[in-house]
């Protein structure tokens, strides 16, 4: 960047990108770094810009990442608020704001939030149908992301109904794609929530199998169905099974997230109970 130091205006809009990047690329520290220079160089040169939505987009989605929920949604919120000023309520980027907003208000855990959340969800689908129309991939996702968010306040039968539509809008638009197992992934854990564990395993093993074969085996989105289905593997007393996918969920997630996320305390906790209920003792401390 040192070749842009009289080029403010590029060093905002680059800035975010580069985050972006080296986020994907696994380098969160870094991303933070170039994520949060962004943000603030963005909101120097105007607050109220595009740049800066941008800006506070790609710093909440970093600080996400990292599991910091109650920073990433001071800077989404800041992202809905700009992007309803520039762009008011109908539009794309509006939608978008509204669902990452309401994800990680989801990911703090508490009542309060996931309650927040549901409101927050049903504005960004309501947002994502007048923008898209019905049967657009934004739209499955708005779909999904409200049934996760009824899940997490264990409402799973009211959840069910847009976790299905999320899946046959994806299914029909994508194909064999990560997006479909994502939805296929959520539908089983609504189906294990509800008892239903032999089902939520076949749902669970197609979501890994589309998984493996569209992103790869050690991908981090093969911690969920992973995770989910070594639960229901317990309750059916297969747990020669359920040790192998608790590994493999733990593995991913150590993998992909910072030290002291709280998916890698499930993680351990989870593979802690298999050893146990296997008498194996002393690797379950």
């Amino acid at each position: 960047m040192t070749d842009l130091q009289g080029q403010p205006a590029v060093q905002a809009r680059l800035l975010p990108l580069l985050a972006r990047l080296n986020f994907q690329l696994g380098d969160a520290e870094q991303a933070l770094v170039y994520a949060s220079q962004g943000a603030a160089l963005a909101d120097s040169l105007d607050p109220r810009s595009e740049a800066t939505l941008r800006a506070q987009t790609e710093l909440g989605t970093v600080l996400a990442g990292q599991g910091d929920y109650e920073q990433a949604a001071v800077h989404f919120r800041r992202a809905v608020g700009l992007s309803q000023a520039i762009h008011g309520r109908d539009h794309e980027t509006t939608a978008t704001a509204l669902g990452d907003l309401a994800i990680v208000l989801a990911d703090m855990g508490d009542s309060t939030s996931i309650a927040r959340a549901i409101e927050l969800g049903q504005d960004a689908l309501d947002a994502a149908r007048r923008v898209f129309g019905p049967d657009h991939v934004d739209v499955a996702q708005a779909h999904n992301n409200l049934g996760t968010f009824l899940y997490s306040a264990d409402r799973p039968e009211e959840a069910i109904p847009h976790i299905e539509r999320a899946l046959e809008i994806r299914k029909a638009a994508l194909g064999r794609h990560p997006l479909v197992a994502n939805s296929e992934s959520n539908l089983a854990s609504l189906l294990r929530d509800l008892g239903r564990h032999d089902e939520a395993v076949v749902q669970y093993d197609g979501a890994i199998e589309v998984y493996r074969s569209t992103v790869g085996p050690e991908h981090p989105q093969l911690a969920a169905p992973h995770y989910g289905r070594a639960v229901s593997l317990i309750v059916l007393g297969r747990l020669s099974e359920a040790e192998v996918s608790a590994r493999e969920a733990l593995a991913r997630d150590a993998d992909a997230l910072p030290e002291g996320h709280p998916f890698l305390a499930y993680d351990h906790e989870l593979l802690g109970d298999v050893l146990t209920l296997r008498g194996q003792w002393a690797e379950a401390e």
